[in-house]
């Protein structure tokens, strides 16, 4: 199990993976996240989830590789 500021630690990085999604438009029509498509997306990743874990399934290592892309990607989306 996990100790507590892991916990902590984990809770915000699954906050941030899921805020940058919903800016990216993984929203329900009622503007709440979507966590069937976050979750394909994130189970989707390649090199960085190659065990194909959905969100609250990732260890703080494996979080921290997807919350890094999830952001470069919303960077590069918003150049646009």
């Amino acid at each position: 199990y996990l100790n507590s500021e892991l916990k902590v630690k984990s809770r915000k990085s699954r906050g941030t993976v899921i805020h940058y999604l919903c800016l990216l438009g993984f929203t329900t029509p009622q503007d709440a996240p979507d966590y069937d498509r976050i979750n394909k997306f994130v189970q989707n990743m390649g090199a960085n989830n190659p065990k194909k874990k959905i969100l609250n399934y990732l260890y703080p290592a494996e979080l921290n590789k997807v919350v890094t892309q999830v952001i470069a990607m919303y960077k590069k989306e918003a150049k646009r």
